[in-house]
């Protein structure tokens, strides 16, 4: 059985897939540090920042990009764009996202708590319509599938 060749959208989802695993790894050696050696401080955060990092960015990416891969579309259709939005959407709000949420462990005025938690919601609701399209896009993918030979 031969693999199709890796289309490059599905190459960038992968690569994103491994840079947000290896940053999701460093939160959680830092969170370690801080809890069990004392290096460095722990703040509340970071817990929220380690495991959407790994679960979004990380883990959504790489389905993605194995689902683009594995499921070629037939015929290019209107909503070819989709997943290359979603990409960048995704990687934006993955790092802006978890950006905000290690900033809001550190001691802030109530003005600047405020303006970090809408950044985190705003992000989240980009993060989520852009997982729910890729997700629809994936699903029209799937049920769209000729049989093969």
């Amino acid at each position: 059985m031969t693999l199709a060749p890796l289309p490059p959208l599905a190459r960038r989802y992968l690569k994103a897939s491994v840079a947000f695993f290896v940053y999701g790894i460093l939160i959680g050696l830092h969170i370690s540090a801080a809890l069990n050696l004392g290096w460095g401080a722990f703040r509340g955060g970071y817990v929220a920042a380690h495991t959407h990092v790994l679960l979004i960015g990380f883990l959504s990416m790489l389905l993605a990009g194995l689902a683009l891969w594995r499921l070629p579309e037939q015929e290019r259709s209107a909503r070819s764009w989709i997943p290359g939005t979603a990409w960048w959407l995704l990687v934006l709000t993955v790092l802006g996202r978890s950006t905000c949420e290690i900033l809001r462990g550190y001691s802030m005025d109530d003005s600047m708590w405020r303006a970090v938690g809408m950044a985190v919601f705003a992000a989240s609701t980009l993060q989520a319509c852009a997982l729910g399209a890729l997700a629809v896009h994936l699903v029209r993918r799937v049920t769209n599938q000729r049989p093969g030979p």
